[in-house]
C-alpha cells in the first residue's frame, strides 16, 4: 500500500466531513436567499376557539393582491392555542415577535394582557387606514381594536363561528402596518388592508 492509499484509508472521513459541510452550507445559504423578506410575508395568530384559520388563509391568498400593491409571497394564519392551553402565555409571548397581528377572544384575555404583550396603538395613524368604532383599552390606553362584537356580521365572522367578542392587536414587530408601527415603511400596508377587509360588513 503506497502512502497516498494509506492516507485515504485513515483520513477518508475528514474529506467526507468537508463535503458534508459544503452541502449543508450551500443548502442553508440557498434557503436564506429563497425565504421571503419580512415585508413579503403575513402572519396572523388567533387565540381562542371556533376559528377556521385554514379558510381565512385560503381567502387571503385570493383577495390580498386586490387589496394592496405590496408583494406578499407567504401568508400564514394559525390558531395554536385556546384559553385552556397550558402553553398559552409562552405561545402568546413568542407570537408577539413573529405575527403581524394577534386576534384574541374576550374570554382568553386575562387582566393586563395588552399592556404586558403589546404597545399602545398610534390611533391617529391607524384611523387614516381603518375605520375603528371601539378600542380595547387598559388603564385608559388603547392597545387593540374591536374586530367582532359577537353578534353582528362582518367578514371576520365568516371564519369565526363563536359568539364572543374578539379583539385585534398589532404587534410592535410588524413591518406590514404602514407608518402605524415604527418598524415598517409607509407603503407596506398589507396587514392594515387585511384588518380593513375583515371589518367590512
Amino acid at each position: 500500500m503506497n502512502g497516498r492509499s494509506a492516507h485515504l484509508q485513515y483520513n477518508w472521513w475528514k474529506y467526507g466531513l468537508v463535503v458534508m459541510f459544503a452541502v449543508i452550507l450551500w443548502t442553508v445559504v440557498f434557503d436564506m436567499l429563497a425565504a421571503p423578506e419580512k415585508n413579503e410575508k403575513i402572519r396572523i395568530t388567533f387565540v381562542g376557539d371556533d376559528f377556521s384559520h385554514e379558510a381565512l388563509e385560503k381567502e387571503l391568498y385570493t383577495v390580498l393582491p386586490k387589496l394592496t400593491d405590496q408583494p406578499i409571497k407567504s401568508i400564514s394564519v394559525e390558531s395554536p392555542v385556546n384559553k385552556q392551553s397550558s402553553d398559552y402565555y409562552s405561545v402568546l409571548a413568542t407570537r408577539v415577535y413573529g405575527a403581524d397581528f394577534i386576534i384574541i377572544q374576550e374570554s382568553s384575555l386575562p387582566e393586563t394582557v395588552a399592556e404586558t404583550y403589546f404597545h399602545p396603538l398610534a390611533t391617529e395613524k391607524l384611523e387614516k387606514y381603518v375605520d375603528v368604532d371601539t378600542y380595547y383599552c387598559e388603564n385608559g390606553i388603547a392597545y387593540g381594536i374591536l374586530l367582532y362584537d359577537g353578534e353582528g356580521e362582518n367578514r371576520f365572522s365568516q371564519f369565526y363561528s363563536g359568539d364572543e367578542t374578539c379583539y385585534l392587536f398589532l404587534t410592535h414587530t410588524t413591518v406590514n402596518a404602514g407608518d402605524v408601527v415604527q418598524s415598517g415603511n409607509a407603503e407596506d400596508d398589507a396587514a392594515l388592508q387585511i384588518i380593513k377587509y375583515l371589518l367590512e360588513e
